[in-house]
């Protein structure tokens, strides 16, 4: 019988609280304080002793915080839109504890975390960072936040992304959750990229390494690190961010992209761009790459149709210095030949390019000399053509080769040298061959 009356007793006070918020609460302006300090006061009365307590507390404390000049009814429609246009630096600490735990629906009670989570998500630039990241202490709170705030249309220094990545390691690393400990392995991770980045610094801009920094998108880092690689004509970048930070990136895909596009470069008149392709080649250390992909790679860039010649030249002169030619395919020898003969040539005219037909055989070998033998004048063309018989052809293939006077190239070179220039004697003297 007891219990009976209890419950109807409580079922009428419900009724209550749903009349008055159907036929009340609708028409009580959001500003008028009293009021709902009144309606509150009378829910209170009817059993919600907890939650109507607590909006009235807010309501009063939030008069004090903002001057009488808010809506209240704002914030329970919408504590979002109500952070943004009331919150700011001065009095979010204090509006985060006014709200804390204030029932603004059947599904959520507003808590401080939420609030200081929020507003650094909406005003990722406060100067409160830290203070307010301290006192976020829900998981998925902290987590959205620092998420947002790493995002990358939120431009922080990279300096300001690391203390920001530091403080919050520190915040969560006594945590013993499994969600914490994830964050965490995740944030380190993250610190770690961003420490390698900042090393850069001296030699790349900012704005280059944050565009680094928020590219997830492999092809799209590996397009970013070409760019780089163009412009400042370095190598290593590519080698110590692949081995720090950026595993999945293929050093010989961006080498291959750098080169066409210092090519284009090359062919729309960039004054600079031969010295930058020097420079890049030169970065490339041989006790840091494997041979054999450098060797694919530079190989097929030397056989691409679209390649200046003046590009292919430099290629093969890296071949020339990088590589042993005893451990190569007769096909690559021959383009090594092919390369290294047209710039020594290229002395009697324009960058000569040859065909492999030049040099298929010691028979078209030694016509090809001949040829440029007969059109000796210059020195230089004396010079060029000792190169070729010193470091270009071995000893062997210059002894089977015949002129027209039936001796070996080296002493066809000698009479002709002999005969048309005076300084035969020194230049012999000079150039053992």
């Amino acid at each position: 019988m007891v219990n009976e009356r209890i419950k109807k007793n409580r079922q009428t006070k419900l009724n209550l609280v749903k009349r008055l918020h159907t036929n009340v609460f609708p028409f009580i302006d959001g500003k008028d304080y009293e009021r709902l300090k009144l309606f509150y006061d009378i829910k209170k009365s009817l059993g919600d002793l907890t939650h109507a307590q607590k909006h009235i507390q807010a309501i009063q404390q939030l008069t004090n915080i903002l001057n009488n000049d808010f809506d209240y009814k704002f914030f329970l429609s919408s504590p979002e839109l109500f952070i943004e246009k009331y919150s700011n630096d001065s009095n979010i600490i204090n509006l985060g504890l006014a709200l804390d735990q204030v029932k603004v629906s059947s599904s959520l009670i507003v808590t401080l975390s939420w609030i200081y989570s929020y507003y650094l998500r909406y005003n990722p630039s406060s100067s409160l960072i830290f203070d307010l990241l301290n006192r976020i202490t829900l998981f998925e709170d902290f987590n959205l936040c620092i998420n947002y705030l790493l995002l990358p249309k939120n431009i922080f220094l990279i300096n300001k992304r690391i203390k920001i990545t530091e403080y919050s390691i520190k915040q969560i690393v006594s945590k013993e959750n499994k969600q914490w400990k994830q964050l965490e392995e995740k944030l380190n991770k993250y610190l770690l990229r961003l420490e390698v980045l900042y090393k850069l610094l001296p030699d790349y801009l900012e704005d280059e390494l944050i565009q680094l920094d928020q590219c997830k998108d492999i092809q799209q880092q590996e397009e970013i690190l070409s760019d780089l690689s163009c412009k400042y004509g370095q190598f290593y970048l590519i080698i110590y961010l692949k081995t720090s930070i950026f595993p999945e990136i293929s050093k010989y895909h961006i080498l291959q992209l750098t080169i066409e596009k210092i090519r284009q470069d090359i062919k729309s008149g960039n004054e600079d761009s031969y010295l930058r392709l020097d420079n890049l080649l030169e970065s490339i250390s041989m006790d840091e790459i494997d041979k054999k992909e450098l060797f694919s790679c530079l190989q097929q860039m030397c056989r691409l149709e679209i390649i200046d010649r003046g590009v292919r030249y430099k290629l093969i002169d890296k071949f020339d210095r990088m590589f042993n030619k005893q451990n190569l395919q007769s096909d690559d020898l021959l383009l090594f030949e092919q390369y290294r003969l047209s710039t020594l040539l290229s002395s009697f005219d324009s960058f000569i390019e040859l065909t492999k037909e030049n040099i298929e055989t010691d028979e078209n070998r030694s016509i090809l000399f001949q040829k440029h033998l007969l059109q000796s004048k210059k020195l230089v063309h004396f010079e060029s053509l000792i190169q070729i018989l010193d470091n270009t052809w071995s000893k062997q293939q210059i002894n089977n080769m015949k002129g027209s006077h039936e001796l070996t190239l080296t002493n066809e070179l000698i009479l002709v040298l002999i005969e048309k220039n005076s300084e035969w004697e020194r230049i012999l003297t000079e150039n053992i061959i």
